[in-house]
C-alpha cells in the first residue's frame, strides 16, 4: 500500500481563530472568481475542478487574506506517484479516469468552503488550506490516504493511487512567488527520497 510522502514546514505563527475575517474575504475572493471565470475558462476539462489559471489566481488572493489574520496559510502540493507504470498497464486513457478519481479524492478531503483545490498540471495538484495549527495539514494528509486506499479497494484492476506531497505554511509576508518556489523544492525533496 502507498502511502503518501509528508513533508511539513512551519513557522511560528500565534494560533487565533479568525474563520469569520476568512469567509468574508474569501466570499469577496469568490465573487471576483466568478467575475474572472467569465473572461478565462478557469475549468479543468478532465477533473472539472479549478486549473492552474484559477489557482494563480486564487494563490495572490489568499495571500492578500493571509495577510490580514493569524491563520496559518498553507500551499500544499500533490504528485499522483506511478502515473507512468499506470499509463502503460491501462493505455493513456485509462490514466484519466485515474486523475479524476484523485482530484475527487482531494474535493472529497478538503471540504471547507475555504479550501481551494486546482489540478496544477498534468498529474500535480495543489491545494490552498487555512489552518489554526501547522499540524493540522497532518491531518488532512490522512484523511487523504484514508480515501486513496478506499479508491484502490473500488477499483476494478485494483490499482493503488499514492501520491507525493508536501504542506508548506507561508512565512509572514512571503511572496506568492517564493512560497510557491519552497513548495516546489519540498515536493520534488519528497520524491526523490521516496525513490531512493
Amino acid at each position: 500500500m502507498r502511502r503518501l510522502q509528508q513533508n511539513v514546514e512551519a513557522p511560528p505563527k500565534p494560533p487565533t481563530v479568525e474563520r469569520d475575517l476568512i469567509s468574508q474575504k474569501l466570499a469577496e475572493f469568490r465573487r471576483q472568481l466568478g467575475d474572472r471565470r467569465a473572461q478565462v475558462d478557469l475549468t479543468d476539462p478532465l477533473t472539472k475542478g479549478y486549473n492552474r489559471a484559477a489557482f494563480d489566481f486564487a494563490l495572490h488572493s489568499y495571500l492578500d487574506i493571509d495577510d490580514t489574520t493569524n491563520q496559518h496559510l498553507a500551499l500544499m502540493l500533490f504528485d499522483i506517484a506511478g502515473m507512468k507504470d499506470n499509463n502503460s498497464r491501462l493505455g493513456v486513457d485509462g490514466g484519466d479516469p485515474l486523475v479524476a478519481a484523485f482530484a475527487g479524492a482531494l474535493a472529497l478531503t478538503f471540504l471547507r468552503a475555504d479550501d481551494f483545490v486546482a489540478r496544477y498540471s498534468g498529474d500535480k495538484f495543489a491545494v490552498l488550506v487555512f489552518m489554526a495549527q501547522p499540524a493540522d495539514g497532518q491531518v488532512l494528509l490522512a484523511r487523504l490516504t484514508d480515501r486513496l486506499d478506499a479508491l484502490a479497494r473500488e477499483h476494478p484492476l485494483g490499482v493503488r493511487l499514492g501520491c507525493h506531497s508536501c504542506v508548506v505554511i507561508r512565512e509572514p509576508a512571503e511572496s506568492a512567488e517564493n512560497l510557491l518556489r519552497r513548495a516546489r523544492a519540498v515536493l520534488v525533496t519528497a520524491k526523490r527520497n521516496r525513490k531512493g
